[in-house]
């Protein structure tokens, strides 16, 4: 007998399920997603929401508030096309944290305009500028949106040196995270849109899918100037998703988030303002499982509102990805929101 085997606790053929570190947090954390249960009324979900919040901001680590510093916006570049003008801008989120964005203003119509925000999801080398986000800022541009699209943090032209994931777990000591950095990000990308005297600030609307629906998901909720949000390719359950979808990278992890609250719940934050949430039926990463039992549970919150009618989801064949009926599906719900025009359903 080896002295491995000699002192070996478990048998030589492998390690008990119940001996699985990993397994078993993935199992308490879905026990602790499956204690939240939905109010029974308005009152009691008025009562719960201040705590909830109080909490939310908490795990993205944007309790206290950063303080808003100037932007210090430049435009570097500019460009017009046939329908459209693009300018290339850089602004400042955080003293000297710079984020590089396109604006784009239609060319056809008066302002201003109804706009819209997209942010790409992980496109590490081309960040805004991958083909399928930029369809998606085009295919808003047609739809008469001033459309703003900027670099998330290690992507695009801010794929540089101590600007990757990595980041997220230094701010985990600090109290940050990845996701309050960029949630942040947007925030500031709102107050740029509205110093623009081409955009109507009542008429601003967040997309973006995959780790831009996790973005779209996570910032509504805490900035009313979002006045209809997509989500694509991200909402789900966080007990389907860690029973499931296998936790994926450091920017869908807040601490202690899961143990205070269930996505129905972060979703219900942003009653009564429209909401979409667009998944894949093939999305290994976010299984739909999870997204039918969070949407049918916030939808019942929206009702505590008398606006059900104001969450929807579209759900489409495939896998992970910003598909064409995905943006069809953005463009329809931002015409009827945002427009006036329409019933939310796809335009092509």
């Amino acid at each position: 007998m080896s002295d491995t085997e000699r002192w070996s606790v478990f048998p030589a053929e492998g390690v008990p399920a119940e001996a699985d570190a990993l397994q078993h947090l993935i199992r308490y954390g879905c026990r602790l997603a499956e204690t939240r249960t939905l109010p029974s009324d308005r009152a009691e979900w008025e009562a719960r929401r201040p705590a909830l919040m109080a909490a939310y901001r908490q795990a993205l680590g944007l309790d206290p508030w950063p303080e808003k510093t100037p932007l210090n916006p430049r435009v570097t570049g500019a460009a017009e096309r046939d329908y459209y003008r693009v300018e290339n801008v850089v602004f400042e989120s955080r003293p000297g944290f710079l984020v590089t964005a396109n604006f784009f203003r239609p060319l056809a119509g008066k302002g201003p305009f109804p706009a819209a925000i997209v942010v790409p999801g992980h496109a590490m080398a081309e960040g805004k500028n991958m083909s399928k986000y930029l369809a998606m800022q085009l295919g808003l541009v047609r739809q008469g949106f001033a459309v703003l699209s900027y670099d998330p943090i290690g992507q695009g032209e801010r794929k540089r040196p101590g600007f990757d994931h990595p980041l997220g777990f230094g701010s985990f000591l600090v109290g940050w995270t990845n996701e309050g950095y960029i949630a942040w990000d947007t925030i500031r990308a709102i107050d740029y849109l509205c110093s623009r005297p081409e955009v109507d600030a009542s008429r601003i609307g967040l997309t973006g899918n995959s780790g831009g629906g996790e973005n779209t998901f996570y910032t509504t909720p805490l900035d009313e100037r979002i006045r209809a949000a997509s989500a694509c390719c991200f909402v789900c359950s966080y007990e389907a998703w860690l029973r499931e979808g296998g936790n994926h990278c450091v920017c869908n992890h807040m601490p202690g988030l899961s143990r205070q609250m269930e996505q129905f719940e972060i979703i219900g934050l942003s009653a009564p303002r429209p909401f979409l949430a667009c998944n894949a039926s093939e999305d290994p990463i976010f299984p739909i499982r999870g997204t039918r039992e969070t949407v049918a549970k916030a939808k019942a919150i929206y009702g505590l509102h008398g606006t059900a009618d104001r969450l929807h989801s579209v759900e489409t064949p495939g896998g992970h990805g910003l598909s064409q009926p995905l943006r069809e599906a953005t463009y329809g719900w931002f015409a009827q929101w945002l427009q006036g025009r329409g019933n939310g359903a796809p335009i092509p």
